[in-house]
């Protein structure tokens, strides 16, 4: 009885884990590039991207309408310090949302975005991955990355849209960054 229960208990943590990873292997969240259009000397900009590497299921971020801006799907930006600690920079507005019909993220869809790294203007502040009032101390940043802020909500097996599999806030999330190379020494100014 006591191996049988232990089987279960490995097969149901089995479960769990593949279906966590086949979100993660399914929607994935990319630094592409950081970029420095005015080239003033330092990086200025981030690129990044979402795609959805399956051919079978749309996913839905629902977007949120940002004053002044549009609606768009709003990703968190974690910075990760040289002790450990972690800490929010921003929740920015990513991938613009034209209408309700590209609220999803289709079969094989990729999306791009650029945003500028710190917010200089008061409208960036829905936009910047660093905050001008942020609480992080730039000498000490070491990595960063990006996850969803709200649910990820996935279209069923049989198309229909009105039954949508929900996954929670952080569970697609970029890989962490390395921001420790020269190349990022204006964090540290």
């Amino acid at each position: 009885m006591k191996t049988l229960s232990l089987i279960l208990f490995f097969l149901c943590i089995s479960f769990s884990a593949l279906h966590a990873q086949s979100l993660r292997d399914s929607i994935s969240l990319e630094f592409v590039s950081f970029e420095d259009p005015g080239n003033v000397g330092h990086y200025t900009h981030v690129r990044v991207a979402i795609e959805n590497h399956t051919k079978d299921f749309r996913y839905c971020l629902f977007p949120e309408r940002v004053p002044e801006l549009g609606k768009y799907w709003r990703f968190t930006f974690e910075v990760e310090y040289t002790d450990g600690r972690r800490s929010e920079t921003n929740t920015c507005s990513v991938f613009e949302i034209s209408d309700m019909e590209k609220m999803f993220l289709l079969p094989g869809e990729r999306r791009v975005s650029v945003l500028p790294l710190f917010a200089t203007l008061p409208y960036e502040l829905d936009t910047a991955v660093f905050t001008i009032k942020g609480t992080y101390r730039r000498p000490d940043v070491m990595r960063l990355r990006f996850f969803n802020r709200r649910a990820v909500m996935r279209e069923a097996s049989n198309g229909n849209v009105s039954f949508l599999l929900g996954y929670g806030e952080g569970v697609v999330s970029s890989d962490w960054y390395d921001l420790t190379t020269p190349d990022f020494d204006f964090l540290r100014k």
